[in-house]
């Protein structure tokens, strides 16, 4: 019985190694094709990340070689401020506070300052420094002075900005999604923020314009990147800026030379070639896995390309020939660019992080560049005729039609003088995005297109 029995058991045992090996040699045979089949894709990644690595090396020697010129004690700026301590945090929205309110230390600020330090009045847990700025405990005056001062004098304030203007920060321009992730920047912009209108209320233009100036120049060394993330940092710096220099303009008029330092500053703003450079770079990162923090050893796991990055190179593609020959087309044909992603096109994380946010903000970024040379042109006009025109036809030499209306980026300005003897110049087209992005290395959502947003609001 048990030797009848034993050649069954013999075939089934055959059996079930034959179906293992066969499903181990097909597993094989599939990763072996998709490794040939994506081999030119994979050549590509790899080159663009060989030509990431070698211009990493050129910016950290260049660096030491610069550094080297320097005092010890300066050849070493501090971090950009991020997250810190508790008084750092209650400072940081003291800052913001002001900067809503023009630099001014509003009622409402003070209200919520108050109510920031009410915890640690109990034990007199306050710093000196929260101590001075307690409004339970100093007038108004006292509040707005010693903070005023703070911001003025904040030793580690000028050190950045001094590493800033001496090309110190070089680390920020490296196109390394590890390093890029770590970097903080929204709370030195609010402290330089508050800091330029503090200086604009004292009636120190100039020092507010050296510090929009060091502005202009972070956000500048953000998006050199070449990482989308970077692109769309940037974007948000300069709005951050551009909000500043819109106060400072109304507190007295600047002079020629702060104005062309401005302009020179902008200017750069108006080139697609730091969003065409950064698609590459992004992709190849994208594709290789390296932007999720997968492991360097083996960046090109087939597994991984066919599950989130795959196809990322050729969409960095079609849209970089659609950027480097802009027409009035290109908003629509970048438009159509996610039904080339497959059916879950706008899912797809290079359409999410390339085309959703960082086209769509450096797109905005340029028109709120034109909305800024057309502020100071108008400003120079109310200087010359005494009010604001009624409308941009009456500016005399008029504006080329592109400055307020650029077909490549399908943004329009438009202008509108205020009851109050100001103006308004808004935005209308792509729409800026909000940075709420899900989780590491992900790009933030797009608010909705067609949202109104000021490139120029003058109040006198």
């Amino acid at each position: 019985m048990d030797r009848r029995r034993r050649p069954r058991a013999t075939r089934g045992v055959r059996l079930a190694v034959t179906v293992l090996l066969a499903a181990i040699a097909g597993i094989i045979g599939l990763i072996v094709y998709a490794r040939r089949n994506q081999a030119p894709e994979r050549a590509k990644v790899a080159a663009v990340l060989a030509e990431a690595g070698q211009r990493a090396a050129a910016i950290r020697a260049a660096l030491g070689e610069k550094r080297k010129n320097f005092p010890p004690e300066s050849a070493r700026p501090p971090a950009l401020m991020g997250k810190r301590g508790v008084e750092s945090q209650i400072l940081l929205r003291t800052a913001r506070g002001m900067i809503d309110n023009d630099g001014v230390m509003s009622q409402i600020v003070l209200d919520e300052l108050r109510m920031q330090l009410e915890p640690f009045r109990i034990g007199n847990r306050l710093t000196p420094l929260l101590a001075s700025l307690d409004p339970a405990a100093n007038t108004p005056e006292q509040v707005a002075e010693r903070f005023t001062d703070y911001l003025r004098t904040n030793k580690e304030l000028k050190e950045i900005e001094q590493g800033i203007e001496n090309g110190l920060y070089d680390e920020l321009t490296i196109p390394d999604p590890h390093i890029f992730l770590s970097l903080e920047t929204s709370s030195t912009v609010a402290f330089f923020a508050a800091r330029a209108l503090a200086d604009a209320n004292s009636g120190a233009l100039e020092n507010a314009v050296n510090t929009c100036v060091c502005l202009y120049r972070l956000g500048e060394l953000v998006g050199s990147s070449r990482l989308c993330q970077g692109i769309a940092k940037k974007a948000q710096i300069n709005a951050d800026t551009d909000k500043v220099v819109w106060r400072i303009a109304d507190r007295a008029p600047l002079s020629p030379d702060d104005e062309n330092r401005l302009a020179a500053e902008i200017g750069k703003r108006l080139s697609w070639t730091p969003l065409i450079e950064s698609l590459r770079y992004t992709a190849a990162f994208m594709e290789s896995g390296q932007l999720w923090g997968r492991p360097r050893q083996d960046p090109f796991d087939a597994f991984f390309r066919g599950r989130y990055g795959r196809g990322s190179m050729q969409l960095a593609e079609a849209m970089i020939r659609l950027l480097e020959n802009p027409s009035a087309d290109t908003p629509r044909l970048l438009a159509e660019l996610p039904n080339q992603a497959g059916r879950n096109g706008h899912g797809h994380p290079f359409i999410r992080l390339a085309y959703e946010t960082a086209y769509k903000m450096h797109a905005k970024d340029i028109a709120r560049a034109k909305a800024m040379y057309l502020g100071f042109i108008l400003k120079a006009w109310k200087r010359g005729h005494g009010a604001y025109p009624t409308s941009l036809d009456e500016l005399d030499p008029k504006p080329a039609p592109e400055t307020w209306h650029d077909v490549s980026t399908g943004v329009l300005l438009n202008y509108e003088r205020t009851p109050e003897g100001g103006f308004t110049i808004w935005i209308e087209g792509q729409a800026a995005a909000h940075d709420s992005g899900p989780g590491k290395g992900m790009p933030p959502a797009s608010a909705p297109d067609g949202k109104r947003e000021i490139g120029w609001e003058a109040r006198n």
